[in-house]
C-alpha cells in the first residue's frame, strides 16, 4: 500500500495501518480495539489539515499547529503544548481532589 501514489488522502488506510496494524496486535480486548478505533478518529479526519483551526479536544486547548518544519513542530510542542498539558494536569489534579474530598466526607 503506497500511500504516496494517491491525489487525496486515504483516511480510511492511515487509520486501519495506525489501529489495526501499529496498535492492533497488541489490543486483544475486541471492545478495546473499538474504543481505540474511536480515539483515533478523532486525530484521523480530514479537519486536521482542512481546518487551520481545528481543535483536538472540546476544551479547544489541544490545537493543530500550523504548518511548519521539523524545528517548527518542536517549538510548537515546548511553548504551547507545554503549557497546555501542564494546565490540563493542575486541572486534573483539582478535580481528583474535589473527587477525594467528597469520599472521605461520605465515609
Amino acid at each position: 500500500m503506497f500511500l504516496n501514489e494517491y491525489d487525496e488522502v486515504q483516511w480510511a488506510a492511515i487509520s486501519y495501518l495506525v489501529g489495526e496494524c501499529n496498535y492492533g496486535g497488541r489490543v486483544t480486548d475486541d471492545r478495546d480495539r473499538r474504543c481505540l478505533n474511536s480515539i483515533l478518529d478523532d486525530y484521523i479526519n480530514p479537519a486536521v489539515i482542512e481546518d487551520p483551526k481545528h481543535k483536538f479536544s472540546g476544551s479547544a486547548n489541544y490545537p493543530v499547529p500550523p504548518k511548519g518544519t521539523y524545528d517548527d513542530y518542536i517549538q510548537f510542542i515546548k511553548v504551547t503544548l507545554y503549557y497546555v498539558i501542564n494546565k490540563d494536569q493542575y486541572d486534573l489534579m483539582f478535580v481528583w481532589n474535589v473527587l477525594e474530598s467528597s469520599d472521605e466526607s461520605a465515609a
